[in-house]
């Protein structure tokens, strides 16, 4: 079976290897922006550099998610961490609780 790119596939880690893979991926951030800040511009667009950040953000923010206590009611995510796009918290939980959330509406 061949699988696509962007196909989601089920991997069984423990919380040692999920923390192990986190940290690999912020000494990769660290890296990155050494080279960026080398680079300056030479062989990467801004964009490019702002697509790596934005991918291992969302990484970081996953793996930090799954290795929270299955009852957290809050989460408090690195500022390497960023929320992926449409993830949302659980029904049964109120988002408003959750610090991976983005702030509720103001009411009129």
């Amino acid at each position: 079976m061949i699988h696509r790119s962007n196909e989601p596939v089920d991997v069984a880690l423990t919380v040692e290897d999920v923390m192990m893979l986190r940290a690999g991926l912020l000494q990769y951030l660290k890296y990155w922006q050494r080279h960026v800040e080398e680079d300056g511009g030479a062989t990467h667009s801004e964009d490019e550099h702002a697509e790596i950040r934005r991918r291992v953000g969302e990484l970081i923010w996953r793996l930090e998610r799954a290795t929270a206590p299955p009852d957290s009611r809050m989460i408090q995510h690195s500022v390497e961490a960023v929320r992926p796009a449409g993830v949302q918290a659980s029904p049964d939980i109120d988002p408003a609780v959750w610090s991976d959330q983005p702030e509720p509406p103001a009411q009129p």
